[in-house]
């Protein structure tokens, strides 16, 4: 299991994380343990998600882009990718962690959708923006 290689450049203007061990230290610091579920906006290349399943996280991988989702889904074949746009995304129903590199354009409305609603049993949420 390895984070897709990503063509340079910035698809859709996004910044993509490049640290792997940046991504393992915001995992780390996030107290993802095995069996939570985390959700992994904008999950680009897999930086993220692969240390959210090497520490046991159930991982639902939000990536819009069909190149970089269909090259997710097979380095990370452990998570669910979901290709939505994550504003359209539905928050799961049951308790869930969001970490997480936001697309920049749309972090605002994303942080909107999971912190306005009281329905959404989000238990925390580490960001970058």
């Amino acid at each position: 299991m390895r984070a897709a290689r990503v063509p340079q450049g910035r698809p859709g203007g996004r910044h993509l994380l490049r640290s792997r061990g940046l991504a393992a230290a915001i995992v780390r610091d996030a107290g993802v343990a095995a069996g939570d579920l985390v959700v992994d906006v904008g999950a680009g290349s897999g930086m993220l998600t692969l240390p959210l399943l090497v520490a046991g996280a159930r991982v639902v991988a939000i990536e819009p882009d069909g190149v970089l989702g269909a090259r997710l889904r097979r380095a990370c074949p452990e998570a669910e990718v979901v290709s939505v746009d994550a504003r359209a995304f539905r928050w799961p129903r049951e308790p869930f962690r969001v970490v997480a590199n936001l697309p920049f354009a749309h972090a605002a409305d994303i942080c909107r959708a999971l912190l306005s609603d009281p329905l959404v049993p989000l238990r925390s949420a580490d960001l970058i923006v």
